[in-house]
């Protein structure tokens, strides 16, 4: 599987095709200066980004941002607002979605990914 920049710059695919290329993770950073001196205890509200890019290629890219709240005493980290990414979205007929279709289908499968254990451990590490 290969993916093709169009003249606009975005990556034209189908939601299955997105799925099937996987994403690993690229970055991922705190918001602002703000670096705790453990992620885990901290009663600041703490808030970050990441970004991924497929398996295959590593032409597509998608980012989101994050909020860390506890749960049950533990951090765990929510997807604030919409993804940004250089992907568009086809139906099976390879129309664009809207850009509003898009954002949400984009949020739909990075809510479907467990990508909160992967951050949190690049985050204590790079901020250890």
């Amino acid at each position: 599987m290969s993916f093709i920049v169009s003249h606009d710059g975005y990556i034209r695919c189908s939601y299955s095709t997105l799925v099937e290329a996987g994403l690993t993770h690229l970055i991922s950073g705190l918001s602002g200066n703000f670096i705790p001196q453990s992620l885990a205890t901290s009663s600041t509200e703490i808030t970050g980004y990441t970004e991924w890019t497929d398996s295959v290629c590593q032409m597509v890219s998608i980012g989101w941002d994050w909020e860390m709240v506890g749960v049950d005493k533990a951090p765990y980290l929510l997807r604030i607002g919409v993804p940004h990414s250089n992907v568009m979205l086809q139906t099976a007929g390879e129309t664009d979605l809207s850009l509003d279709g898009n954002a949400a289908e984009l949020a739909r499968f990075v809510d479907g990914l467990d990508w909160q254990s992967q951050v949190l451990q690049y985050l204590t590490i790079r901020y250890s």
